[in-house]
């Protein structure tokens, strides 16, 4: 599902943790607005460097940044795991070429990073 660019829920019940019955998953589409890919090809075209910063898992990410044309083949994306074992300089090098899937709490060293590339 997360392929296909949907948001996978799983849905269990019970009264505790630990005894939880699995009941299913769940795929919701949470489409880009409307004018958001023809904006980022403006962008791209006019020479802006566009990142994707998301909280999606890094199968959705790279579905929808590939629909908005964000990612194609050869493109860097990171999981929040993989940012995590970067330090700042690392970051910094690759933040010029990478298409970033992280979690929330990563997107302000992506910033920082990114501002001390372009300084």
């Amino acid at each position: 599902m997360g392929s296909a660019g949907l948001r996978v829920l799983a849905f269990a019940s019970g009264s505790e943790m630990g005894t939880l019955t699995f009941l299913g998953l769940v795929g919701i589409i949470d489409p880009p607005r409307s004018g958001v890919k023809e904006a980022v090809g403006t962008l791209i075209t006019s020479g802006v460097a566009v990142k994707m910063i998301t909280g999606d898992s890094q199968e959705t990410a790279v579905s929808i940044a590939n629909r908005l044309g964000l990612y194609s083949k050869g493109c860097q994306c990171l999981s929040g795991d993989e940012v995590d074992q970067l330090d700042l300089q690392q970051l910094s090098n690759v933040v010029s070429r990478v298409r970033t899937s992280v979690i929330f709490r990563h997107c302000i060293i992506i910033l920082l990073a990114y501002l001390i590339y372009i300084n």
